[in-house]
């Protein structure tokens, strides 16, 4: 066991996984924006209501966001209300952004698993943006989830036939059980597992990408929670920011996700090398 960990600390050092996680995440705050409206403006169209996808950020408490932005969702309703005026030039500055965000974490993937890309320049293209749309249909599907979940809530919330037979206290704790760990966990773990899999320009064990997929979603999920803990009970970033602590601590948790995202990567690359 120690020998495994001494082989991985080393992978860990050779690879610079901190740099790598830093550089994803100065990208994806310049893709955030943009992402975030292209996502709004298709959420119009095939969910039915912008707001919704906002109000199913259900991983961050309202709380949360009230600790560092009071007008966190404010802003953003008024922002999905603007949204149609993005235009061809915004849905492309989107695309362009998110794609070179993805060009970033597959060539840190790459680099992890020692692989050297030998493929065409628009082969490598084409694969960012079905990888761009993949993560594009998973968000909705994860958006469509738990939409249905909080339909359920306010469905057994509002009728006396299931309130007669449950309790509000232990549904309140299922929920967000399932709401705020099994699904995101579930999430993730396909997530990881797919980026594991399917990037590397080599054969990957499904038993590798499954076991450190499983690891990062739990090191995730601990992590955000903890993160959210931290912010909404300890930090003074809030107070001594203001409204720029919102991308502050963006830029720190999106640089802590990355970390966990190439700390499994680099598990994945170990176990697939049979050590």
């Amino acid at each position: 066991m120690w020998a495994w960990l001494k082989k991985l600390f080393r992978r860990l050092a050779k690879h610079r996984i901190d740099d790598k996680a830093a550089i994803i995440s100065y990208y994806a705050l310049w893709a955030s924006v943009p992402l975030a409206g292209f996502l709004l403006y298709i959420s119009t169209y095939i969910i039915g209501s912008s707001e919704k996808v906002i109000n199913d950020l259900n991983l961050f408490s309202q709380e949360f966001f009230s600790s560092i932005n009071p007008r966190f969702f404010t802003n953003m309703k008024i922002y999905a209300s603007k949204i149609k005026e993005v235009g061809v030039l915004g849905i492309y500055l989107a695309v362009v952004l998110g794609l070179m965000l993805i060009s970033r974490v597959i060539s840190a993937i790459q680099e992890i698993y020692e692989v050297e890309s030998r493929k065409s320049f628009f082969w490598k293209r084409l694969k960012e943006m079905l990888i761009l749309l993949f993560s594009g249909f998973f968000l909705f599907g994860a958006f469509g989830l738990m939409g249905i979940i909080s339909a359920f809530n306010r469905l057994v919330a509002t009728n006396q036939a299931f309130s007669q037979y449950l309790n509000p206290y232990t549904m309140a704790i299922v929920n967000n059980f399932l709401v705020r760990v099994l699904i995101p966990f579930l999430l993730a773990t396909f997530y990881f597992f797919a980026l594991y899999k399917w990037i590397p320009e080599k054969k990957v064990k499904t038993s590798a990408a499954l076991k450190s997929s499983i690891l990062a979603s739990v090191l995730w999920i601990a992590g955000t929670h903890v993160f959210m803990w931290y912010i909404e009970n300890i930090s003074l970033a809030s107070k001594v920011f203001g409204t720029l602590s919102t991308v502050i601590i963006f830029i720190f948790w999106v640089e802590i996700s990355s970390l966990i995202l190439l700390l499994g990567a680099e598990i994945s690359a170990l176990l697939n090398e049979g050590e």
